[in-house]
C-alpha cells in the first residue's frame, strides 16, 4: 500500500513519505466513515493539523491528528507517540481552529488515527491485501 501511495517500498520511504501515505490513507478512511475534509496539513499561528474534518452524524468539528509507522520487529505502535505535550497543543490548536473556522458554536473533538505498514509491503494496487492498518480512536483527547 505504501508503494502504491508514494511509489516507494515500505522499507526504503522516508519517515515524511511514511507521515505523508498516513495521512491520505486516513483522510480517505474518514471520508468512507461519512466525514468532510474541510482541510489537511493546515498551517496555523496555534500549531499544525494533519486533518480537519467535521462529522455530518454528530455535527462535530474535528480535529484528527495522524501517527504513522512501518511496522519492524520490535518498532512501537503508532499510538505510543502522542505524549502530553502534545495533547496540549492539540486542545489549544482545536479551539483555535473552531473559532477561526467558523465552528466555536459545534461541539468539537480531537481524533487519533494510527496507520501501520508493513515492513516490505509491495506495490500492490488500491485494493491490495497488504493494505495498512487502521485504527481511528474518537475523542482520544480531552477538548470540549
Amino acid at each position: 500500500m505504501l508503494a502504491w501511495l508514494t511509489g516507494i517500498p515500505a522499507d526504503r520511504a522516508s519517515r515524511a513519505q511514511v507521515g505523508r501515505a498516513g495521512e491520505r490513507a486516513a483522510a480517505r478512511m474518514l471520508r468512507r466513515k461519512g466525514h468532510r475534509i474541510l482541510a489537511q496539513n493546515l498551517d496555523s499561528v496555534a500549531g499544525e493539523a494533519d486533518i480537519v474534518a467535521l462529522d455530518r452524524d454528530t455535527g462535530s468539528f474535528v480535529v484528527v491528528e495522524v501517527k504513522s509507522r512501518i511496522l519492524r520487529p520490535g518498532s512501537r505502535l503508532p499510538e505510543t507517540g502522542l505524549g502530553t505535550k502534545q495533547r496540549k497543543r492539540l486542545v489549544a490548536l482545536t479551539g483555535y481552529l473552531a473559532r477561526t473556522m467558523g465552528y466555536a458554536d459545534a461541539p468539537h473533538r480531537i481524533d487519533f488515527i494510527a496507520v501501520s505498514f508493513a515492513s516490505g509491503q509491495k506495490p500492490l494496487g488500491r485494493n491490495a491485501k497488504h493494505d495498512p492498518q487502521i485504527r481511528h480512536h474518537p475523542a482520544a483527547v480531552g477538548a470540549s
